[in-house]
């Protein structure tokens, strides 16, 4: 069999490969973006557990800031009724005005910090749904790779299989050519050479529709163990008529 026949051959079997493999790798794609998704709410859960627990730290600190307030305008008062200097009281009068200052700036803070506490708390709520809807859909996307792989397993072995038979008829300088081109275009590493006027001498490659030299399809016709390649997409080169004797 010719170099083109084992080529097409080839390709034909690592078609179905990577359509098989494509289906998996896709189902591996939707599940490693749901995790990063998923991982991306919990850190930013996380930080917002962490600013919550700041924040009631601060409130814990502000109240007993305010007590230890309330406790010496407690004695400032009982000072005051007490004293019967007028000096003395004008000082304590002073004093008392500015703790009960530092007490309402405290009760402001109170307030802020009240404020941040619930707008925190609504945004981790939110967030903490959002994380459970997104680990449903993480916990799907498993669930789906599994059974891809579940049901095409047994298939893409034998096929694997088989394109390592029909690999093994190629020598490794023109197989490395195959498969960089069909990495390059997704599998399809051929191309068959349409005639546009065989009058004129014109032809085409049926993949990227690029003219084809007279000289290359001179060459298909009268080497059928040479490797052409489309000068435009770099695919490989074959003439229908290899393709239909192969079938």
């Amino acid at each position: 069999m010719s170099l083109l026949r084992n080529l097409i051959a080839l390709h034909r079997v690592d078609a179905q490969v990577r359509a098989l493999r494509g289906r998996v790798d896709s189902a591996k794609r939707y599940l490693s973006t749901q995790e990063r998704q998923v991982e991306d709410l919990e850190h930013q859960a996380q930080e917002l557990s962490t600013q919550l627990r700041q924040l009631h730290a601060q409130v814990g600190n502000n109240q007993n800031e305010m007590r230890s307030l309330d406790e010496r305008i407690g004695k400032i008062r009982t000072e005051l009724n007490a004293t019967t200097n007028s000096k003395q009281y004008t000082m304590l009068l002073g004093g008392l005005k500015s703790v009960e200052s530092n007490k309402r700036d405290l009760e402001e803070q109170a307030k802020t910090l009240g404020e941040k506490i619930s707008q925190v708390q609504s945004k981790l709520d939110s967030l903490q749904g959002q994380r459970t809807e997104r680990g449903g859909l993480r916990d799907s996307a498993k669930g789906e790779l599994d059974q891809r792989l579940t049901d095409v397993s047994e298939r893409l072995s034998e096929l694997e299989r088989e394109r390592a038979r029909a690999a093994s008829a190629i020598p490794p300088s023109e197989l490395a050519i195959f498969d960089r081109v069909a990495s390059l275009h997704d599998g399809e590493a051929m191309a068959s050479v349409v005639t546009i006027s065989a009058r004129h001498r014109e032809y085409a490659c049926s993949a990227c529709n690029c003219e084809i030299p007279f000289e290359s399809y001179s060459r298909l016709k009268g080497h059928p163990n040479a490797i052409v390649q489309c000068m435009n997409c770099q695919r490989i080169l074959h003439l229908e008529q290899v393709e239909e004797a192969h079938a």
